[in-house]
C-alpha cells in the first residue's frame, strides 16, 4: 500500500495531466521517462490508467516522445542480438 496515494491526491494529480494527456493522444505522443537502470515508454491511456491508481512513481517529470523511436531501438537491438547469434553459431561450427 505505500505506492498508493489518497484519493483526493489522485483526482488533483489526474486534473494536472487532463491536458498533458489530450495532448499525446492528440499528437501520436507517448509518455518516457528513464529511471536508474531502464527506461519506461507508456500510452497516454496506460499512463493514465497507472496515474488513476495512484501509483506514486507516476510523479515527477515525463517527457513526450514518439513512440516510433522506442521501435527503432528496439529493432535495432532485435538486429545486434541477430547478429550476435549468427557470429556463435559460426564459431560453433568451425570448431566442430
Amino acid at each position: 500500500m505505500e505506492n498508493m496515494i489518497d484519493t483526493q491526491s489522485v483526482q488533483k494529480l489526474s486534473q494536472a495531466y487532463v491536458d498533458v494527456i489530450d495532448n499525446a493522444k492528440r499528437n501520436g505522443l507517448w509518455f518516457y521517462k528513464k529511471f536508474l537502470f531502464f527506461e519506461l515508454w507508456l500510452s497516454p491511456e496506460e499512463f493514465k490508467s497507472y496515474l488513476l491508481k495512484g501509483l506514486k512513481w507516476c510523479n515527477g517529470r515525463w517527457d513526450l516522445r514518439n513512440p516510433e523511436e522506442r521501435i527503432s531501438e528496439l529493432e535495432n537491438e532485435i538486429q545486434i542480438r541477430q547478429d550476435e547469434i549468427i557470429s556463435i553459431k559460426e564459431e560453433i561450427s568451425r570448431n566442430i
